[in-house]
């Protein structure tokens, strides 16, 4: 007798129905005499290690449930395969499931020469179900955004349709043991409900900051800082350098409260709601994302506001940014810790490329890079005349010039363009390395 006929005639039975239930659902699908035995031995408790079911729990082959190793996206191959072990320990004791030893798992396919961690589609999913003969396989992704902040998707797939039974996404701010504790027990708590239930309501972003002058946006995680209202003169004030002709004549203005972005949009924010990243620059998702135009920036917008509820963002008008800019409108012509031009405090008049937002000290409002990193788009069409005419109360212009105004200046300018009072323009397609965008929020 070959082993293979032995293993069917003697390990089979002695599993008992389920395997043999299993079995009959395979088709056509080769079986290798080490599946069968180790299939057998998953149902019968006979094998060693982390699958199996917790004590008393029922057993059946349609229970029966394979995890693969998650897919690292910027996370070490190690970091994935510990969230995964933390993944199949959830859902083992969620009581739900019986669960393919990893092990046993990792044999079966040595067998089939197939890699779980290479595997990541759903076509390549499903044929590593069928050899398994389970009913139900989960796979997924684990994203490092940066040291702190964590994207996790998973899903379940019904081997025998090739459906998905239900995705999900946990976005977890902390570092890997944070992450670790909590941010994977609130993936299989969502990953477990029975289809159609409400998904737990978790923050995804860490707390919600405690200064009722902060709001966090909990899609992006993006912080946002309020700037009350009030008047100023915005323009040339006296005393002022470097001033250009369209920065007169000063005009009184007044503004109602906004909240604006406590940093440029980062790479890692907007490919969060994008899918890819254009930078030009080191591709790291705490750098500002730049490579990006006006109607780039309306169309990150329009998603976002998409899947908000109850906000609405978009960019900043002039008068409120250089408002910001200038620490609620103070005689300053940088938007510095000090109101002034400096290396040391911005990331300005440098011929590398961009920095990390947040590596300098904020402005008065608790700004970052106001000055310096990237230039920022405006909601306003450029009128070289604007400050002659128009509104003062909320002010935008919103007329026919195919220009688009950006303020602040990058990490190539000088001390001129860097002003919070300059008004650089361009097309609303134009894109550059130089070129970025922060958002603002009505109250």
């Amino acid at each position: 007798m070959n082993r293979r006929a032995y293993f069917c005639r003697v390990s089979v039975p002695r599993a008992g129905e389920a395997v043999r239930a299993l079995l009959r659902r395979r088709g056509a699908v080769p079986l290798g005499w080490l599946t069968v035995w180790i299939l057998a031995a998953a149902l019968t408790g006979v094998a060693s290690g982390q699958g199996g079911k917790p004590a008393g729990g029922p057993t059946s082959a349609d229970e029966l449930i394979a995890v693969l190793e998650l897919e690292a996206v910027g996370a070490s191959k190690v970091q994935a395969s510990a969230i995964t072990d933390r993944l199949r320990e959830e859902l083992l004791n969620s009581g739900k499931f019986t669960l393919v030893d990893r092990s046993q798992l990792n044999a079966v396919l040595d067998e089939q020469a197939l890699q779980q961690a290479g595997c990541t589609s759903q076509e390549c999913a499903v044929k590593v179900g069928k050899v398994l003969g389970v009913r139900k396989l989960v796979t997924g992704r684990v994203t490092m955004l940066d040291a702190r902040l964590w994207l996790l998707s998973a899903q379940i797939i019904d081997v025998e349709t090739a459906k998905t039974l239900r995705a999900v996404s946990q976005q977890h701010q902390g570092d890997f043991a944070a992450l670790l504790e909590a941010g994977i027990s609130q993936l299989a708590s969502k990953l477990v409900l029975t289809p159609g239930a409400p998904a737990p309501a978790v923050s995804t972003c860490g707390p919600e900051p405690s200064d009722p002058t902060l709001w966090r946006e909990p899609l992006t995680c993006m912080d946002f800082v309020k700037v009350p209202a009030g008047e100023y003169d915005q323009g040339c004030f006296p005393g002022a350098p470097l001033c250009d002709v369209d920065e007169n004549p000063v005009r009184q203005v007044r503004l109602g409260a906004v909240w604006m972005g406590r940093t440029e949009v980062t790479q890692g924010q907007w490919t969060r709601i994008i899918g890819s990243n254009p930078s030009a620059f080191p591709k790291a998702p705490d750098f500002p994302v730049e490579n990006v135009s006006w109607d780039d920036a309306q169309q990150f917008i329009r998603l976002l506001n998409a899947r908000s509820s109850g906000v609405r963002f978009r960019l900043p008008t002039e008068a409120e940014w250089e408002y910001a800019c200038r620490g609620g409108g103070k005689p300053v012509t940088h938007g510095t810790q000090s109101g002034k031009f400096d290396p040391k405090l911005a990331k300005v008049d440098s011929s590398d490329s961009t920095a990390p937002t947040a590596s300098y000290p904020p402005n008065a409002l608790g700004l970052f890079d106001m000055s310096g990193n990237v230039s920022e788009w405006m909601q306003d069409s450029y009128d070289p005349k604007a400050y002659t005419s128009g509104p003062t109360t909320n002010p935008i212009a919103e007329g026919t010039s195919p220009r688009r105004v950006l303020r602040g200046g990058s990490w190539y300018s000088n001390p001129k363009v860097s002003r919070c009072l300059d008004r650089n323009k361009d097309t609303p397609g134009f894109r550059g390395p130089r070129v970025g965008f922060r958002l603002a929020r009505n109250p």
